[in-house]
């Protein structure tokens, strides 16, 4: 079976996929009483920390690097057992209907003029 990393209850193929997903989720904006706007985001993989950008109106990113989420192992088959379980189970009746066609067909008789 395929290994792959769980992250939201989504499992992804690659542990990069799931920190590409971990770092598009993590992105904030708020603003406060005395009218000030924070946003809070993540940049990208540094050195194996996620790497997160503060800013206040709109000022340069102050960087604080955190450890990426911890990860589940999960049975990545990107859709394909699912796939192939639908087609063993359409695959009998296409064949029984096809079968039934031909017996339909084969009895048959055309009706004749008198």
């Amino acid at each position: 079976m395929p290994a792959g990393v769980l992250f939201k209850g989504v499992c992804y193929p690659s542990e990069q996929h799931a920190r590409t997903a971990a770092c598009s989720d993590y992105r904030f904006s708020w603003g406060d009483a005395s009218g000030n706007f924070y946003t809070v985001e993540c940049t990208k993989d540094n050195l194996g920390d996620m790497q997160i950008c503060k800013r206040t109106n709109g000022q340069p990113c102050v960087f604080q690097h955190f450890r990426w989420p911890y990860f589940l192992e999960c049975d990545y088959s990107g859709g394909t057992d699912l796939a192939l379980d639908w087609f063993y189970i359409i695959l009998p009746i296409f064949a029984l209907l096809w079968g039934i066609k031909r017996l339909i067909h084969i009895f048959d008789v055309p009706k004749t003029e008198l």
